[in-house]
C-alpha cells in the first residue's frame, strides 16, 4: 500500500447519464491506448500513483496568481459560468475551465473495465489543474500492473476535447487535493479545441452565511443548472472541531447547505464574484443542520501547493 493512501465529454446542452458518461470516458481511454501514434503521450495510472507518493506535500515552483475580481480574462464572472441563467448553457470560453476526469482501467484479459469519475478545474496556464485525491484512492485497489493491462486518467472539456493526465505535481493528503498537469490534447472535436482557461482562486475564506455556487456534474434540477446555489454553513479544523474565519483557526473543511451530485468531487465552489472558494469533496451529515450537506476543502489551501507570496493581479 502506498503511504499516502488512507485505506470525450459532450457539450453542456447534451448532458450524459452516469452510465453514458462512463462509457464516453472509457471509449476515449481505449482510443488513446489503442493508437500507436499516441505511444509516449500518456502516463500509465500506476506511474501517476507513484508520483502522488513521491510528490506528497511538494511545493510547485510557480506562484499561483490571485485575481481579486473574476474579470473577463482569464477568470470568469457569474454570467460566463452560466450562473443565474435559465439553462445550463455556458460560454465556449468558460467550457474549458472545468474538466471531467475519468480514472480508467481499460478492459483486458485479467479484469473488466473500471471507470471512476470525478471533476477538476484549471488553475494556471501550462495545463495545471486541481482535483481531489480520494478518487485516486478509490481506483487504486483495482489498478493492474502496466505489463498486464493499460490504465490511465483522461480529462475532457465540454467541447469534446480529451487530454491525458501526464503528471502529478503535488498532493495534500489531509486536504484531499491533487495538482496535476495535462498533456496536449489527443482526441479533438471537428473544430479546433479552445485553450484551457484558468479559474480565479481566492486565498480568503468566505464568511459563514455567504451565498456560493457549487458545481454539479449531474443535473438534478428542472432548469438543468450546472450550479447549485447554496450558503456557507461553517468550517472545521483538521481534527473536526468548529473553526471560524477571521481568527487563527486552521480551516480544513468548508460545509455548504446543498448536497453535491456523484462525480462532482474535485469540482469548484465559487463565490458571487466567480472566484473559487472551495474544492468539492462529498457529502456529510451535519448535526447542526440535521441533514446532509456538501463539504469541501477551502480554496485558500490550494495555495499551499505553490510558492508564497501570492501574486495579486489587479
Amino acid at each position: 500500500m502506498l503511504r499516502w493512501l488512507s485505506t470525450s465529454r459532450v457539450p453542456w446542452d447534451k448532458r450524459l447519464a452516469p452510465d453514458a458518461l462512463r462509457a464516453t470516458l472509457l471509449n476515449a481511454a481505449e482510443s488513446i491506448v489503442g493508437t500507436s501514434a499516441n505511444v509516449g503521450s500518456w502516463t500509465p495510472l500506476p506511474t501517476l500513483l507513484r508520483q502522488i507518493e513521491s510528490n506528497y506535500n511538494k511545493v510547485h515552483d510557480a506562484r499561483l496568481p490571485y485575481r481579486p475580481s473574476a474579470g473577463p480574462d482569464p477568470a470568469h464572472d457569474l454570467a460566463d459560468l452560466g450562473i443565474g441563467r435559465a439553462s445550463a448553457t455556458m460560454t465556449r470560453r468558460a467550457n474549458t475551465s472545468i474538466l471531467t476526469l475519468g480514472h480508467v482501467v481499460v478492459p483486458g484479459k485479467r479484469m473488466k473495465e473500471r471507470v471512476v469519475v470525478s471533476t477538476g478545474f484549471v488553475v494556471m496556464e501550462g495545463n495545471l489543474a486541481v482535483t481531489c485525491l480520494h478518487t485516486f484512492e478509490e481506483i487504486y485497489p483495482v489498478v493492474p500492473s502496466e505489463k498486464d493491462q493499460p490504465s490511465l486518467v483522461v480529462a475532457t472539456t465540454s467541447d469534446g476535447t480529451v487530454y491525458p493526465v501526464v503528471e502529478i505535481q503535488s498532493c495534500l493528503r489531509e486536504l484531499d487535493l491533487v495538482l496535476l498537469r495535462l498533456g496536449p490534447p489527443i482526441l479533438q472535436p471537428s473544430i479546433p479545441p479552445l485553450p484551457l482557461v484558468p479559474l480565479a482562486v481566492s486565498p480568503f475564506p468566505t464568511p459563514t452565511g455567504s451565498r456560493v455556487f457549487a458545481y454539479q456534474l449531474e443535473s438534478r434540477s428542472d432548469d438543468l443548472s450546472l450550479w447549485q446555489s447554496c450558503s456557507v454553513v461553517g468550517y472545521k479544523d483538521q481534527i473536526g472541531r468548529e473553526a471560524k474565519t477571521g481568527t487563527y483557526d486552521f480551516l480544513a473543511e468548508l460545509t455548504v447547505s446543498a448536497t453535491v451530485s456523484p462525480g462532482s468531487s474535485g469540482g469548484p465552489i465559487v463565490d458571487e464574484h466567480g472566484a473559487v472558494v472551495g474544492v468539492i469533496r462529498g457529502n456529510v451529515l451535519s448535526r447542526s443542520q440535521g441533514t446532509h450537506c456538501g463539504f469541501a476543502t477551502p480554496a485558500e489551501r490550494i495555495f499551499e501547493m505553490f510558492k508564497f507570496p501570492v501574486d495579486i493581479e489587479k
